[in-house]
């Protein structure tokens, strides 16, 4: 018999898709890419590991066993053609990091005899993600989903094609599309949360995730980098062990 797999970027979302089908009654199983695509390149998997292994640094210890970030979508491609897979649901809402991946799913799955559909995800306090669903929510939306027919997926891999080669790897949903932005196009998010006083890093970087607008939900690991770099040009000042996020704290600096 043909299955339904069910694409979730993250182990958030792909976590609560588990539990949708096993609790809830929504048919097919789970494969999770464990990525964020909102940053980074996207050309190679290779240097996007490269990429995420320094956004490590100053935040914790690398813990992605991948020396090729895309080998997951490879995976995946094997798992198609081994479990007789014919319908593929991509979980992305309205949000940059999920639209990135639907259209990377639609280049990489190109060559597959497999539907692909795209659920109507709602937005839930005012976020746009899979992940803030709760399972029962997911299984009540997954018979929303419609088909991409062959157009959307080539306008889709065309999206995917132009993101892979654009220079500026910082992606911002706005007014319903993907556009490329500057590497500190959220540094004043992180610079307005300091202070003259000394403050943990780690709420710095998460009063700047909550200013996030609910397209845009930015990671504590996205933030954490950014932050380094506003310590070594000088513009804050740290104090503690800059080898991990939640062991140093910040203050705006008095140069």
């Amino acid at each position: 018999m043909p299955e339904i797999l069910h694409l979730a970027l993250g182990d958030s979302a792909a976590g609560c898709l588990r539990v949708a089908s096993s609790n809830h009654g929504m048919p097919g199983f789970v494969f999770c890419i464990p990525d964020d695509l909102s940053h980074g390149p996207l050309d190679d998997g290779r240097s996007r590991a490269d990429y995420l292994r320094s956004c490590f640094e100053g935040y914790d210890d690398w813990s992605i066993d991948l020396d090729d970030a895309f080998e997951p979508w490879d995976s995946l491609v094997t798992k198609i053609c081994k479990a007789n897979v014919d319908t593929v649901v991509v979980w992305a809402g309205d949000n940059v990091s999920e639209e990135t991946f639907l259209c990377m799913a639609c280049c990489c799955l190109r060559e597959q005899p497999v539907r692909i559909l795209r659920p109507i995800i709602k937005s839930k306090h005012d976020r746009n993600y899979a992940a803030v669903q709760t399972p029962a929510e997911l299984a009540d939306q997954f018979p929303s989903a419609n088909e991409l027919n062959d157009a959307v997926c080539s306008e889709k891999e065309a999206t995917f094609k132009r993101l892979c080669d654009d220079q500026r790897t910082l992606r911002h949903w706005s007014n319903g599309r993907i556009e490329t932005v500057q590497a500190d196009f959220y540094d004043h998010l992180l610079y307005a949360c300091c202070t003259k006083d000394w403050r943990p890093a780690a709420r710095v970087v998460g009063a700047a995730m909550g200013s996030c607008d609910g397209h845009n939900a930015m990671s504590d690991l996205f933030f954490s980098s950014r932050l380094r770099g506003l310590i070594k040009n000088g513009i804050v000042d740290a104090d503690g062990n800059p080898n991990r996020l939640r062991e140093y704290s910040v203050r705006v600096s008095e140069n």
